[in-house]
């Protein structure tokens, strides 16, 4: 079930993306960008998982040059560092995988051929988590959730329109899980190389 519910999720906003490409492809305001690198999760659970795997496909319309906004699927997971006990078991084998989408708003300055930006806005994603020790799941739950997304940046711009960058995104991602009467951030930080036209 929660494997359908994701994909559908992941389709709903692949078509949105799409849709949002087509309606404003007619002007040159506009950039679609990969983003691919690594997840480094947040406070919540640092220390005892490593650093994933982390990729968005983002959609900027630019409103002038000095204001743009950014709608994009964002994935990302990571998994348990191997040594972990988990109810006496030794090397509990534990992921995080997370999928959704991102609304931001960006701010620009150019500088020859260079941009820099910065953007804060919302996330909104479907988690799924599972725990397993010694061949056996222990915990295995999905959900949704909402966070705050900031980000920082800059592209290099070749004359064809391709343009080349890096960034840095900080989000939340809280989600109250079975057992818990707290909500737990799987957000973090993500760090990412681009490449855009």
């Amino acid at each position: 079930m929660r494997c359908v519910v994701r994909k559908s999720l992941i389709l709903v906003l692949g078509l949105m993306l799409i849709f949002s490409s087509a309606v404003f492809a007619e002007t040159k305001k506009n950039n679609v960008e990969i983003t691919l690198g690594a997840f480094d999760p947040g406070s919540d659970y640092d220390g005892y998982f490593d650093t994933g795997a982390d990729f968005s496909i983002n959609f900027i319309h630019s409103f002038n040059d000095f204001l743009a906004i950014e709608t994009g699927v964002h994935g990302y997971n990571t998994e348990m560092e191997d040594g972990w006990y988990w109810y006496g078991a030794y090397s509990a084998d534990a992921e995080v995988r997370s999928a959704g989408f991102n609304l931001l708003g960006r701010l620009y300055k150019n500088f020859n051929g260079f941009r820099i930006y910065t953007g804060l806005g919302v996330g909104f994603y479907q988690n799924d988590i599972e725990i397993k020790a010694a061949g056996v799941t222990f915990y295995d739950e999905s959900g949704s959730a909402v966070g705050v997304v900031g980000k920082a940046g800059f592209d290099y711009i070749l004359s064809n329109g391709l343009y080349f960058g890096a960034n840095v995104k900080r989000f939340t991602n809280k989600q109250e899980f079975e057992g818990s009467s707290e909500k737990l951030d799987l957000g973090g930080t993500s760090y990412g190389l681009t490449i855009g036209y």
